[in-house]
Order: structure tokens, then C-alpha cells, then sequence
């Protein structure tokens, strides 16, 4: 099934609510911990070859897959996190120190884009093994990036642009933080899906 096809799919009645309602949550602390488990839970359904959109059943299991994913990307992004609240602190001293401190804030940015570039396929591995330092196989990771370098890269930048047009939604007047949730989260499902696939056809 290509994506366009799987896009008709999520639109179907059948399927529709089943990414709606986790993706309105997907902004709400707590709550976002089972959308994200869900986009695990779907990405290990693209691995094995199955179509169409999965149930909620074990609802607490998938919560906690979220939460795991969650501490995947604070692993992922503890350089730059770091990197960038430095130059926060330094940035608002005088002198050279806050001189230093722009620079490093400055640089952290480009950092973060850096350590996310492997994640899409450390989820995959992730949601294939379901032990939290597979995702962080990096030789397997790295590996399979290269098999299927250009879809990867390209659908990297796709989705990245596609989050950042998400977030920038939310100003929209009254309606503006459903749809950035919905589009947000719509993202991750189509991620899910491309990302999945092309692991699996990296790893044949």
C-alpha cells in the first residue's frame, strides 16, 4: 500500500475517529503519552505488514509505550538541551560571557535538527524490538539510513517543514490550537507509516 492509498484509509469512517481523538490530546500533558504510545503502537502494525489503522485496546500499555518514547527523546536531545539552556544563562550576562552565550544558544538550534535526523528509524526499531536501548542501536540504525538514504532525507525535511507549519497554526484565533492538534498529530500518523515501511524495506 503506498502512502496516498493509506491517506484514503485514514480518512475512512471506520478509521477516522481512531487518530482524531488522540490527536486532540496530543498538546494536553499526561494525556499526550498515550498519542504518542498510539503512534508506536501504529508503527509496529506498518512493521509487520498489516494495513489500515489499529484498535485502542490496552489503552494503559499504550500510555506507557507513550512515556518510553518520551524518555527515548530526552535522551536524544539531552546534548542540545543542555547546550541551549548554557547559553540561555550565559546569554543574559555582559561581555564576553554573553557573547559566548548567544553563540552556544545559536548553536544549539542546528543541534537539535542534527540528533533528530536518526529518530524516525530509532522509533522504528523501537516499536519492532520494544526495549528502549534498541532505539539507541545507532550501527543499525545508521545502517539502514544509508540503504534508503534519499526517500529517508527526503521525507525527513517533508516532515520536519510539515510540524513546523503545524505548530505555527496554533495562532490561529479560537480554532487554531484544534487544528495545529489535529495537523500535528497527522503528521506522526503519516510519519509513522513512511518511516515504518521504508525501515522495513531497508532491513529486508
Amino acid at each position: 500500500m503506498n502512502l496516498l492509498t493509506f491517506v484514503r484509509y485514514t480518512f475512512d469512517s471506520k478509521y477516522l475517529i481512531r487518530w482524531v481523538l488522540p490527536g486532540l490530546a496530543i498538546y494536553i500533558p499526561i494525556l499526550n503519552f498515550f498519542s504518542i504510545g498510539y503512534v508506536v503502537k501504529m508503527a509496529k502494525t506498518f512493521l509487520f505488514g498489516n494495513i489500515g489503522i489499529p484498535t485502542w485496546e490496552n489503552k494503559s500499555q499504550i500510555w506507557v509505550e507513550g512515556l518510553r518514547i518520551v524518555i527515548i527523546c530526552v535522551i536524544y536531545f539531552a546534548l542540545p538541551s543542555f547546550i541551549l539552556s548554557i547559553g540561555y544563562f550565559f546569554s543574559n550576562m555582559e561581555g564576553i560571557v554573553g557573547f559566548i552565550g548567544k553563540v552556544l544558544t545559536f548553536f544549539s538550534y542546528p543541534l537539535f535538527f542534527i540528533f533528530s535526523f536518526p529518530l524516525p528509524f530509532a522509533f522504528s526499531v523501537y516499536a519492532q524490538k520494544m526495549h528502549i536501548k534498541d532505539a539507541f542501536d545507532y550501527e543499525k540504525i545508521l545502517v539502514a539510513i544509508k540503504e534508503v538514504s534519499v526517500p529517508y532525507i527526503t521525507g525527513f525535511i517533508c516532515a520536519f517543514f510539515a510540524l513546523f507549519v503545524s505548530k505555527a497554526l496554533i495562532a490561529i484565533p479560537y480554532i487554531g490550537f484544534i487544528i495545529s492538534s489535529l495537523t500535528t498529530y497527522y503528521t506522526f500518523l503519516l510519519s509513522s507509516y513512511f518511516f515504518a515501511t521504508l525501515f522495513k524495506r531497508a532491513t529486508l
